[in-house]
């Protein structure tokens, strides 16, 4: 025998979350038997830093017949998906564009972007929006053509919501 214990187990925590990114150490472990034998490892460690998984800020809230929005990642390379069936359309430069039209009413819905580096590290971001319907307004009692002079005539705003109800 060597006289180690070899049923023995020491366990240590690596918290990379608490060490700064970019930093290198080395981690070494030495023991000693009663009798003298000596055995050790250690391994070198780096934290790598996580790449940027950012992207282009864009309203919480959008109109049914708001203009698509672009989105573009800081770092290219990486996916978007989304919530609640939301499409985004692809336009093979690494952004992608959100339609608010094409989107149903409601929400919250996500955008997650997620991005795994070439160290094999990977972060996302997440933002969140929802569709609000647009009111639709119009107006009745006015002539199309009136003569300077003319007695005031009353306007009548009629607004319906998303659905046609007045």
């Amino acid at each position: 025998s060597n006289g180690l214990d070899d049923e023995r187990e020491v366990k240590a925590l690596v918290a990379a979350s608490r060490i700064t990114a970019g930093m290198s150490f080395r981690i070494s472990y030495s023991c000693a038997s009663e009798d003298g034998c000596e055995a050790s490892a250690s391994t070198e460690i780096e934290v790598d830093a996580l790449p940027d998984a950012g992207f282009t800020s864009f309203a919480t809230t959008y109109f049914s017949n708001d203009l698509p929005s672009l989105i573009t990642p800081n770092e290219t390379g990486g996916v978007f998906s989304t919530s609640g069936g939301v499409v985004l359309i692809d336009n093979g430069d690494g952004t992608v564009t959100l339609d608010p039209g094409q989107i149903p009413i409601g929400g919250p819905y996500d955008v997650t972007y997620t991005l795994t580096d070439t160290n094999g590290c990977t972060n996302e971001q997440v933002q969140v929006f929802s569709i609000t319907p647009v009111t639709e307004v119009s107006f009745s009692g006015l002539l199309h053509t009136y003569c300077a002079g003319e007695a005031a005539e009353s306007l009548v705003v009629l607004s319906a919501d998303e659905n046609g109800a007045r």
